[in-house]
């Protein structure tokens, strides 16, 4: 339940558009999500970086805009729960 959960999250992400200042940005990241149980986005951070500054805040700040999130199931126990993420962000037109 927790991927199904963490898989519809992604699907939400990458439905936000990420600017990037130079066309040739991408790169693969890992985030730090903390979803409270009604969906709300407690914290958000990079796990590990793309290398690229501007990338990692980019996906930062992909991760509050897509926010809130649905509410947890209530197969997934507590108040919050962390989950970590695997990203590729590149540059989109």
């Amino acid at each position: 339940m927790k991927d199904e959960y963490l898989w519809r999250v992604a699907q939400k992400i990458s439905q936000y558009h990420y600017a990037a200042q130079n066309q040739r940005e991408q790169g693969a990241l890992v985030v730090r999500l903390v979803i409270a149980r009604d969906g709300r986005l407690v914290d958000a951070g990079i796990s590990r970086s793309s290398g690229v500054p501007a990338l990692d805040k980019g996906a930062v700040e992909t991760m509050r805009a897509a926010s809130p999130y649905s509410p947890l199931p209530a197969e997934i126990a507590g108040a919050a729960v962390e989950f970590i993420l695997p990203l590729n962000f590149a540059y989109r037109q």
